[in-house]
This record gives structure tokens, C-alpha cells and sequence, in this order.
């Protein structure tokens, strides 16, 4: 890692794993995800961290979505800066990536003149002095172990657990990705599965920065899932739901929806049912259904939100099948699309679902 120039500092990320240089007399704030380094109103300096992401286009496309919503004229090569102008104002955002996160550097001037245009030069200078933590080292996934099936393609590190397992991998993941396929209704998309599979949580981190399994939507198509041997890992179809669903019917309106149906066809032969029961009496006897709407969704215990959200799933599979659970799944009125597709209200659906797990 090379030494700041005269005049500026490193500053360190310890929980993501970055630093970079920046003037040393400049202020620091956080704005969301960001971090803003600034000598004065108007001028900015912002380093933007983006995970799940699988090429350079991902890491800037939140930017470029924005200043273009704006009316700038935004250029981006292959390689090298992304430049924009915007009232007449030049700026410039610049990429790095390692494996599946990045950081998007970039410059924010509220009037055109020589400070806008030094800010620019500190930007570019700032984005070369981006360095990540890999910790110990990490091979590239095109180094990684291989395996093609009809549909999906495995991947692990050479000499990890699921190395060893790649043909049985290969054949479990082929085969829970057909069946999700016919289950969901879903039509082979063109592109593969990629699933990779990690040994333990801490080189997870070090490819992707994220504490847990998950998924990235789109063409990109893949999954990232813990395996420490067959009988100690994620489940087969959790996240392989998620991929083809957010690949076929778009984001989730509501997590009850979204998440639910990853838990419901997750393929690890739990009882949903008998688990939201038993996490409803545990954690939250005063529990309402209404309550996985919205924000709130995400202030409950894991365990009762993922497991009621697919017991309640699983219930809507059962009563209507999936193609109006696909309609729900879509809806931004969820009690009208509820209304609409089972002729039940909210309160209905919550004594039902109640009555189906035992809990009334």
C-alpha cells in the first residue's frame, strides 16, 4: 500500500475493508451508504461502496441512473473515468472492483470554475489510492474449481469442502433448479445458474463483503452460499429462489412476499408451519400479521419474520397456487390483490394462517 502524498491522509473502512487517501484538512460526513470528504459547502469528495455487484457498469450504475435522471451528458468508457457534465459543471467518477464489490469514487460541484475542476484532479488522485483488504489470500474466481450442469454451474475454491463435492453439488443444484423452475412456473432462462459456494462466514466476506448468503438478481444470475459439508450448509433453494423470481417477475412489492417464497421453496423439508408457531409463542406472543407490511418487516426477530413470512406463503400456495401468489408477489396494494385473488381481507388471511398453524 503505498504512502499518502504530502497533505493527506489515509482513512480506513476496518468493517468493509478499504482505505484511500484524502486531504487531510478536509471534513468528513456519511450520507447513506457514502462517505463525503469536503473543503467547503459544494464541494465533494464521495467514496461510495457498492456490494453484489459482477461488473465495473453495476459499481457506477446508481450514479449514472441519478445525474442522467438530472439531464447530464454522462460518458463511460470501458475502462478509465465515467465523465459527466451537468449545468455546465464537469465531474468524474472513477471504478475499482475486486471480486464481487467495488467503490465508485466521484466529484460533486455545485458551480462550474477552477475549484470544480481542481476537485476533479483530487477525485482521480483519490480513486488510484483505493486499496482493499483481502485478508488472506483469496484466488480469483476464475481460479476456482468448476463444474457445468445442464442449467447451473458450480464453483468453489480449489481445496475447499465443496471442491470436493463439486459433482454432487453440480447434480443437487441441477435438479432443485428444475424443479423450482416447473414449481414457480418459471421458463429456462438463457443464461446459467452460477452458484459459488464458500468453506466458513470469513472468506464469504472477503469475496463479497456481505455476512451471509445471498443472491444478485438480473442477468447476473448468481448465488453465494456457506458450505462446510453436506450436512452443514445453506439451503439448496433459498437464494436459487430469489435469482430465478427476481430474474422472472421483477423485486418483491412487500419482503412477506419476497422473502416468503424463498422460505416456502427453500427444499429443506422444515415444517414452516410448526416453526412460525413455535417463534410466535417464543418471541412475540402478541404477534399480528400485519405487522411483516412494509418497513416493519425488517424490526422483527429473523427467525419469526422468515419463518412466518413462508408458513403464510406456503398457506397462499396451498389455498391458490402460484399464480396468485405471483400476483401478490407483485402487488403494491397487497390487501386489494389479496382481496382480489382470494376474496380474503387481511384479518381473514391472519385467521386462517393462525388456524393452519395451531396457534388458534
Amino acid at each position: 500500500m503505498k504512502e499518502c502524498p504530502a497533505g493527506h491522509q489515509r482513512t480506513i473502512d476496518a468493517a468493509r475493508g478499504w482505505s484511500a487517501c484524502v486531504p487531510a484538512d478536509w471534513s468528513r460526513r456519511e450520507r447513506g451508504s457514502e462517505v463525503v470528504w469536503s473543503p467547503g459547502p459544494g464541494l465533494d469528495l464521495v467514496f461510495s461502496f457498492q456490494v453484489k455487484v459482477v461488473d465495473p457498469r453495476d459499481i457506477s450504475a446508481p450514479l449514472v441512473a441519478f445525474l442522467e435522471g438530472r439531464g447530464a451528458r454522462v460518458h463511460q468508457a470501458p475502462t478509465g473515468p465515467l465523465k459527466y457534465t451537468l449545468n455546465d459543471v464537469e465531474g468524474v467518477g472513477m471504478v475499482k472492483q475486486l471480486h464481487r464489490f467495488g467503490m465508485l469514487t466521484y466529484s460533486w460541484c455545485d458551480a462550474p470554475g477552477q475549484p470544480c475542476k481542481d476537485l476533479v484532479r483530487t477525485v482521480l488522485a483519490a480513486s488510484r489510492s483505493v486499496a482493499f483488504d483481502p485478508g488472506p489470500e483469496a484466488p480469483g474466481y476464475g481460479q476456482w474449481e468448476t463444474r457445468r450442469m445442464k442449467g447451473v454451474v458450480v464453483r468453489a475454491p480449489a481445496g475447499s469442502p465443496a471442491a470436493g463435492e463439486l459433482d454432487w453439488l453440480g447434480t443437487v443444484y441441477a435438479e432443485a433448479h428444475a424443479r423450482l423452475l416447473g414449481t414457480l412456473g418459471v421458463t429456462a432462462a438463457d443464461e446459467e445458474l452460477r452458484c459459488y459456494f464458500y468453506r466458513s462466514k470469513e472468506e464469504l466476506f472477503r469475496y463479497t463483503r456481505q455476512p451471509a448468503g445471498f443472491n444478485i438478481p438480473g442477468g447476473a444470475g448468481e448465488v453465494h452460499s456457506l458450505f462446510a459439508s453436506r450436512a452443514d450448509r445453506q439451503s439448496t433453494g433459498h437464494e436459487m429462489t430469489h435469482a430465478i423470481t427476481r430474474r422472472a417477475w421483477g423485486e418483491p412489492a412487500e419482503a412477506l412476499l419476497g422473502e416468503g417464497i424463498a422460505v416456502a421453496m427453500d427444499l429443506s423439508g422444515i415444517d414452516h408451519h410448526a416453526r412460525a408457531a413455535r417463534a410466535v409463542t417464543t418471541l412475540e406472543p402478541a404477534f399480528r400479521l400485519t405487522s411483516l407490511l412494509g418497513a416493519t418487516w425488517w424490526k422483527h426477530d429473523p427467525e419469526l419474520s422468515y419463518g412466518v413470512s413462508g408458513s403464510v406463503v406456503n398457506l397462499l400456495l396451498t389455498e391458490g397456487g402460484i399464480a396468485k401468489v405471483k400476483a401478490l408477489y407483485r402487488a403494491k396494494d397487497l390487501p386489494a390483490a389479496l382481496q382480489k385473488g382470494y376474496g380474503w381481507s387481511l384479518d381473514e388471511l391472519e385467521t386462517r394462517w393462525r388456524k393452519a398453524v395451531g396457534l388458534d
